[in-house]
């Protein structure tokens, strides 16, 4: 009553330092129950406390010290005077000789002087114990029950009920008063209670009334209102449970719905037939019979399925669009693993290096500078430090020259891909290499002598290379392939071709490689386009002569039809290429028409690209327009020499899936040897062509067979000689 009549007039001084006070001896009495811990100390009680504690922190300085324990009369005087501690104390039943029991005995005495200063400050509150632990604990509940009560008096709370008792608020002191405001808090709250209850009564009754909207209200509803404006209870609760009934069978009506939305989504047609025959007797029949049902159906599903036509061919686009994936994805993999291997090579020099190749070019600049020499060779000089570390390099001829010094094996291996076109500087490319493999196709386009004279060749052919064995060999038109091919001899011939479809790459097989044809292995998806479509332009006429002859009727009927195909959903996202057959002003006049009747964007997306035969050797285009050029009304020279058929060779074989062909002339304009004539006649009889070259090989292959045989020397690509018996015997 004393703290809370203190509290209530605001004289809070006493009790706050009486909190501090205990929270300090508490903190304190803590540390030390946790030192003491629960060793069992006994100490003397007929030595003064003050003596006592003086001995023990000497006998313990003396001893953490490092002092000497001594033996009896020559023991130190400190061991000597505090010898009755070991006599007379106890930890744990033992004497304390050890320094840990000291400290021991010391800390037990400190908190025996806390616990009596704790008792001092709260009276007879406190709890006279032995028990230090629980006399701490209950001096802890002490402190927190004040402070918190403190806690409570100085919040706006109190300050309210102050405000609101005024001059009474002294009276809480009394037990009996506060009984009295206890129980008139609890009218108050009451009465609250019974008005909240009646709002809310009439809120319902304006719910339930509100609900009762138009004719298809549920009876319930009334029964509910008439039982809230009558306050009868077992109304309510009967007119209650008839609501839950509707509920539930609404809610089992909601699942019947979705179940049938299910169902639909299953088997279409079911829901609609449920629903039509709602209530029907026999469906007590049919549900029995329900798994039969739907396997029956599962059946003719799956029949109708396996026997669907079209299902083929859309199993056969989805097995192309699987194998596109797993192709990309294996690209990507190879991709990501040697970019991954190239950046584990690298090393800091290596890094610098190329940095200070990248400054180096840049100040080459065009090369025509000044000191562009001797900025090109400081390049080179960084670049040939970075050719250990770089595992693979890809670059063309001019630009190896230009970045490397010609050092014997410089390179462990050096592969060269078109070789047939590389002409005869490219020799230097035996030194570089420890090994070389060289890849090339003999009967594509190769080096030119355009301009050069033949007297002059063989000229500098004796004056330079007198002790040369192959020497009229090493002329400007032969390539690296040519040369590889007569110095190493060891030709591994490569028949898969991956590009054409097998109709298209057929001209080519016919017109280059009848002794070991070339096997096709890309097959047209279901949806293909046509391989090969010709346009004869009967107003074709030419103008200009050699290079720069040009056929405009031809031009404009090729760029008409790429304008219409770009616009063809047939043809979407297929990529283009234009290829004049005789010259190149051909091909500038149809690139000029492209760009005036085509958006660049578009040019860009089918990578249309217009040249000669040499211009897309290595590359390829899903569709490929090809312009003969010629025309009557001029006259011209029949195309029969190796350079021509590598032409016409590398301009057949550059399209994926369709060729164009655009020509001003018919067969009988042509002369019977002129590759042009052959080319127009692949395209307007395909199918007649097959069967001639069919025949061919048929007697080839029957002359081989009646030579004599020996084990192994079959013909390819048949594995065995049964194989050619079994062939000849179909064909």
């Amino acid at each position: 009553a004393t703290i809370l009549g203190d509290l209530v007039v605001s004289a809070k001084g006493r009790w706050r330092r009486l909190a501090a006070d205990s929270e300090a001896l508490l903190r304190d009495a803590a540390r030390l129950l946790e030192r003491v811990g629960p060793a069992r100390v006994e100490i003397p009680h007929d030595i003064g406390e003050d003596r006592l504690r003086a001995d023990v922190e000497r006998r313990l300085r003396h001893f953490e010290d490092g002092g000497w324990k001594g033996i009896s009369f020559l023991a130190p005087r400190v061991v000597r005077e505090t010898r009755y501690i070991v006599k007379r104390c106890r930890v744990d039943g033992q004497k304390p000789h050890t320094i840990e029991h000291l400290r021991r005995v010391r800390d037990f005495q400190d908190l025996q002087s806390k616990m009596r200063e704790l008792r001092q400050l709260w009276g007879r509150l406190s709890v006279e114990s032995s028990d230090f632990g629980q006399a701490c604990r209950r001096a802890q509940e002490l402190a927190d029950e004040l402070k918190e009560l403190l806690g409570f008096f100085d919040s706006t709370l109190a300050g309210a009920i102050g405000a609101i008792l005024g001059p009474k608020r002294t009276t809480v002191v009394s037990a009996s008063e506060r009984h009295d405001w206890l129980k008139a808090i609890d009218a108050l709250l009451a009465s609250r209670e019974a008005r909240d209850a009646k709002r809310q009564l009439e809120r319902l009754l304006e719910t339930v009334r509100g609900s009762q909207t138009g004719p298809r209200a549920h009876p319930c509803l009334h029964a509910m209102e008439m039982a809230v404006e009558a306050r009868d209870v077992a109304a309510w609760h009967s007119a209650w449970q008839e609501r839950e009934r509707v509920r539930e069978d609404k809610q089992r009506l909601a699942r019947y719905d979705r179940l049938l939305e299910r169902l639909d989504a299953s088997c279409p047609g079911l829901a609609d037939l449920l629903r039509s025959t709602a209530g029907d007797p026999e469906w007590h029949q049919r549900i029995r019979t329900i798994h039969e049902a739907w396997a029956w159906s599962s059946a003719r599903a799956w029949l109708h399925r396996v026997s669907d036509a079209s299902a083929y061919k859309e199993r056969v686009q989805d097995f192309h669009g699987l194998q596109q994936k797993i192709e990309k994805a294996t690209e990507q993999l190879v991709s990501l693993r040697a970019w991954q291997a190239f950046f584990d090579r690298l090393d800091d020099k290596t890094v610098q290096s190329l940095t200070a190749w990248t400054r180096a070019v840049d100040r080459i600049g065009k090369g025509t500078g000044k000191h562009a020499h001797r900025h090109r060779r400081s390049a080179r000089k960084y670049l040939m430090d970075c050719v250990p570390r770089i595992p693979a390099w890809v670059m063309p001829l001019h630009k190896l020259w230009d970045s490397v010094d010609a050092v014997p094996g410089l390179f462990d291996t050096v592969i060269v891909d078109e070789a047939s076109q590389a002409s005869v500087d490219a020799l230097a490319l035996l030194l570089l290499a420890r090994r070389i493999i060289v890849v090339g196709d003999d009967k594509q386009n190769s080096p030119e002598t355009v301009g050069l004279l033949e007297d002059d060749i063989a000229r500098l052919a004796r004056e330079h290379l007198s002790q040369f064995r192959f020497r009229d060999e090493f002329r400007p038109d032969t390539s690296l392939f040519d040369h590889a091919e007569r110095a190493f001899g060891s030709l591994i011939t490569l028949r898969e071709h991956f590009r054409c479809v097998p109709e298209i790459i057929r001209f080519s097989n016919d017109l280059c490689y009848r002794d070991a044809p070339l096997i096709p292995l890309r097959q047209a998806p279901p949806n293909r386009l046509p391989p090969l479509r010709s346009q004869f332009v009967e107003k074709g006429a030419c103008e200009g002569d050699g290079q720069r002859i040009r056929n405009r009727a031809e031009a404009e009927a090729l760029v008409r039809v790429i304008e219409s195909l770009v616009a063809d959903q047939a043809y979407e996202g297929k990529s283009m290429g234009v290829i004049a057959l005789q010259g190149h002003a051909q091909a500038e006049l149809i690139e000029t028409l492209l760009a005036q009747r085509l958006d660049p964007k578009t040019i860009e997306e089918r990578r249309l690209r217009c040249g000669e035969p040499a211009t897309f050797q290595g590359d390829q285009r899903d569709i490929m327009f090809l312009s003969l050029v010629i025309a009557p009304n001029v006259h011209y020279r029949a195309l029969t020499r190796l350079p021509d058929q590598r032409r016409f060779n590398v301009a057949m074989s550059r399209a994926r899936d369709q060729v164009w062909l655009f020509h001003s002339v018919r067969l009988h304009d042509l002369g019977p040897a002129d590759l042009r004539r052959r080319l127009v006649a692949f395209f307007d009889s395909p199918q007649r062509v097959a069967l001639e070259t069919l025949s061919e090989n048929l007697d080839h292959l029957e002359r081989q067979a009646r030579a004599p045989r020996q084990r192994g020397n079959h013909p390819e690509p048949y594995e065995s000689w049964f194989e050619v018996d079994v062939a000849l015997e179909l064909l």
